[in-house]
């Protein structure tokens, strides 16, 4: 954008430079400007090219140049935002709204993927088969020791810097730190501190790879060298070990498909054989079928948990099951539950009528959302308890019960507040009913003399359905279906 800038005076004296300084910290509102500008670019139709967004573009360019030029904007008051869309995360400070745009649908699958992704459990039942040599048992005492010290040396650059996993630190992208290490230079600092700490913990474990090889070899020591590889990734809860001697790996690789055939074909899908596993010998369908029923019933879909009523019934689910297998030929039940949850997670699907429950839309986002986590959460850990299956002992299959953080709600009727203020227990039930939550809690408020009012609304539930509650508290509809008691 080419703007010209008036000229300033040309002889400054003292009370100009203090004048300047002053003004210079009372009028930096670049970042207030910018965020305005994304509200309004994502709320208005034309987006960045509406006039309130080339103002804001220009005034923007006016303030970046304040420390040149002395000139600074603000804000009208008709240019600021009465609502921001909610990738932005105003939540219980401003008004929110469901983003129909990009940013908005990125910022809900991110939340989705967040949200699994940070599982504590981590399984480990990856396929040793590819790189377990013959022999590779004698060497197990030895290859416990190296882990220790692998283990005390990964330790110490964990607890230095406040990350919190193993893999970041191999990866050399560190997403949390300590939080004396908050800033973006900061971060970068830890992060070129890390790779050279963690280059000298691989030069550490390669040396006494290689000094163990030697104390062990007796005169074939290649043979010892493979062995001694395969022992390293043989070793449970130590996923960084191995990846020390890649190189070593690589020839193990080679030497293993080479001269020693597998006795098993690799299983396409871990996570499908990990299910099968648990299945008994009745048809694939019915096998499938039950899990899917337990996974219901954990997520408290069919209502036998603390909530009041089933969001759908298992006659619903059987329905929607038959019509995924319509179109399916599967051999296994794992693939079929699989298959099954990514069918309602990433397809626009829809379900037949159910009577028994008397499905609507709104019982089918649910059942998408539930899916959708489950899905996702399965495929980064291959977590298959919570379909009920063998498990660690200390872990729970069932997604954490969990209280979101509280959203701002302006009321948009008389009828409406009315309700909320006199009868709230009927408002907090209809959004349990809708959305399956377990608790909702609502906190109403006022502002400019009591003329206006908001809400604040918060929920007690798990990932799933919390996301269904975020999602249904921002539709501008809200308030009149909960006056209506319905969603229809």
């Amino acid at each position: 954008m080419d703007w010209k800038i008036p000229a300033g005076e040309e002889v400054l004296a003292n009370e100009d430079i203090i004048r300047f300084l002053c003004n210079y910290i009372l009028n930096d509102s670049v970042g207030i400007m910018s965020n305005a500008h994304l509200a309004w670019a994502d709320q208005d139709r034309q987006g960045i090219f509406s006039p309130v967004c080339l103002s804001l573009a220009r005034k923007i360019s006016i303030c970046l140049d304040f420390a040149k030029t002395g000139l600074s904007e603000s804000l009208s008051k008709e240019e600021r935002p009465q609502r921001y869309p909610d990738f932005m995360t105003k939540r219980g400070i401003k008004v929110n709204y469901r983003s129909s745009r990009v940013l908005g649908e990125l910022y809900r699958l991110n939340k989705t993927l967040v949200g699994s992704s940070s599982v504590t459990y981590t399984s480990g039942d990856f396929d040793r088969a590819l790189f377990e040599y013959p022999g590779w048992r004698r060497h197990e005492d030895t290859a416990d020791r190296a882990k220790s010290t692998y283990t005390g040396l990964m330790s110490q650059i964990l607890k230095q810097h406040g990350i919190e996993t193993e893999a970041e630190v191999i990866a050399g992208t560190i997403n949390s730190v300590s939080r004396y290490n908050k800033s973006k230079k900061d971060k970068t600092s830890v992060e070129t501190l890390v790779a050279k700490q963690y280059r000298a913990l691989v030069a550490t474990m390669q040396d006494q790879f290689l000094a163990d090889v030697d104390a062990a070899s007796r005169g074939d020591t290649k043979r010892t060298l493979l062995e001694m590889a395969s022992a390293w990734y043989m070793e449970e809860n130590s996923l960084g070990l191995p990846w020390c001697i890649p190189e070593v790996l690589l020839l193990l690789l080679r030497e293993r498909s080479g001269s020693y055939p597998l006795e098993r074909p690799l299983a396409r899908s871990l996570l499908v054989k990990k299910i099968d596993e648990h299945c008994d010998n009745c048809s694939p369908q019915d096998a499938a079928f039950d899990l899917l029923c337990k996974w219901a019933r954990n997520e408290e879909l069919l209502g036998t948990g603390v909530r009041r009523e089933p969001q759908v019934c298992e006659s619903f689910i059987k329905r929607a099951f038959q019509q995924y297998m319509s179109n399916e030929r599967i051999l296994s039940a794992g693939g079929y539950v699989s298959g099954f949850l990514r069918y309602l997670s990433t397809v626009p699907t829809v379900l037949p009528v159910c009577t028994g429950c008397s499905s609507t839309s709104q019982h089918v986002h649910v059942l998408t959302l539930a899916a959708l986590h489950c899905y996702s959460r399965m495929v980064i850990s291959r977590d298959v308890c919570c379909f009920g299956l063998q498990c660690d002992t200390d872990h729970n299959g069932a997604q954490e019960i969990q209280e979101s953080e509280p959203i701002r709600i302006n009321t948009q009727t008389g009828r409406f507040l009315d309700m909320v203020q006199r009868r709230p227990d009927t408002v907090q039930e209809l959004l349990c009913r809708w959305t399956g939550v377990q608790q909702v809690n609502i906190r109403v408020n006022s502002y400019r003399s009591d003329k206006h009012h908001y809400i604040l609304i918060s929920a007690v539930g798990r990932l799933w359905q919390l996301c269904c509650f975020e999602e249904l508290v921002t539709q501008s509809w809200l308030q009149d279906a909960v006056v209506r008691g319905s969603l229809s």
